[in-house]
């Protein structure tokens, strides 16, 4: 009689006990936020943004505008996105063509993030990237129009700022080096004194 007088006590103070436990636990969640907290969870942002650099013509910096998608794991991220810019430039082997241009780029990066706040982080990196540009320039008397193609390979590294990583916006401040690794002509014989340069572009964006 003892013995079951004692199991079923048991029984008893197991039943009450669980629900203490369960109890701390779900107030340890609570009251520590980063109890629960993955700072390893990933998160991606669509962004637009704005960028300057002297790529097509040697004595002004001129913005391209574009678009892309960044997507950020822990320390690691990849980012990829497409540019545009369209104006007036000079070519020609004595620099002495006026032409107009439209330029397109892509580019894929790696990032590294210095550190995993998803308040924000510096963070560096190194891709590859594309641009293809169109130039067209009025030919001589009698002459049709000379166009151009010129595209180019280009490596590149990354520094910047990302803030905002667990907000409804997210932005970002960078510098860009690229080097043009190749690239082709197609067209008229006309040379771009910079083609090879290397450039520093600046960019800002901001993402949702």
């Amino acid at each position: 009689m003892k013995n079951k007088i004692m199991k079923l006590a048991l029984l008893l103070t197991c039943g009450l006990l669980t629900p203490a436990v369960t109890t701390a636990t779900e107030f340890n969640q609570l009251s520590n936020p980063s109890y629960t907290q993955d700072t390893s969870l990933a998160s991606g942002v669509i962004y637009l943004k704005a960028e300057s650099n002297n790529k097509l013509n040697g004595d002004q910096i001129e913005p391209d505008f574009g678009l892309g998608y960044r997507h950020r794991f822990g320390h690691h991220g990849a980012d990829i996105s497409a540019t545009s810019r369209w104006g007036d430039t000079i070519v020609g082997k004595d620099q002495d063509v006026d032409a107009n241009y439209i330029n397109l780029g892509s580019q894929v990066n790696y990032l590294y993030y210095f550190t995993t706040s998803q308040v924000g982080s510096f963070y560096t990196g190194l891709g590859l990237g594309n641009d293809h540009t169109r130039l067209s320039a009025e030919g001589a008397e009698g002459e049709s129009e000379q166009v151009l193609h010129v595209g180019r390979i280009n490596s590149l590294v990354t520094f910047g700022y990302q803030h905002g990583l667990n907000d409804t916006f997210s932005t970002f401040l960078q510098a860009q080096i690229s080097q043009a690794t190749s690239g082709y002509v197609v067209g008229h014989d006309f040379s771009m004194a910079n083609r090879w340069q290397p450039t520093l572009t600046f960019s800002a964006g901001i993402g949702f």
